[in-house]
């Protein structure tokens, strides 16, 4: 998803997304990624931006400085500080990004201002991930046309059976071909 304005990952409860990106953040040099974690509290648009203009702040300390003040005197979001958000995500290193993990839980309160958001985000120079139990509401249409979304789903965290084999086989069990084909349709 380098390069795309957006990645998504979306997938069911226990699927693996938190996994997944954190094992490939881990992966990533250090000091170029940053990472919210949304919790219910974050259906609060204003407490949600206040955590998304911290977060970079693990890149960049003095990321989001105008946008948080403007945020604290405002209580709301406004167009002044989606632009100062994009702004300061424009001077990050090349290669730095900002995951939100769990983003389901905020995307109804958030969404607006996220698509305006997305629309000016710095895609050359930074990643925006939003990972989430369902599709944020981002006009993933002309995302998916123009190119610029990038999306991981259920299907492409589902272990192989392959993997399933290898996963029981760290635990000593062993199964046949059949009953390992059974599992792994049953289990998804």
């Amino acid at each position: 998803g380098a390069g795309q304005r957006v990645t998504i990952v979306v997938g069911s409860a226990g699927a693996g997304k938190s996994v997944l990106l954190s094992d490939w953040a881990a992966a990533r040099p250090p000091g170029l990624t940053s990472w919210l974690s949304c919790d219910k509290a974050d259906a609060d648009p204003v407490r949600f931006w206040a955590g998304f203009i911290k977060a970079p702040r693990a890149i960049e300390p003095g990321f989001g400085a105008d946008a948080a003040e403007l945020l604290s005197v405002d209580r709301m979001m406004s167009a002044d500080i989606t632009a100062s958000v994009a702004n300061d995500a424009a001077k990050l290193p090349a290669g730095s990004v900002v995951i939100v993990d769990d983003f389901h839980l905020a995307a109804a309160a958030a969404a607006p201002d996220m698509t305006d958001l997305v629309e000016r985000w710095p895609s050359e120079t930074v990643q925006l991930v939003l990972a989430g139990r369902f599709d944020p509401p981002l006009r993933q249409h002309r995302l998916r046309m123009s190119g610029q979304l990038s999306e991981v789903r259920d299907r492409d965290l589902y272990f192989s059976l392959t993997e399933s084999r290898d996963l029981l086989a760290n635990f000593g069990v062993r199964l046949s071909d059949a009953d390992l084909v059974l599992l792994h349709q049953r289990s998804e």
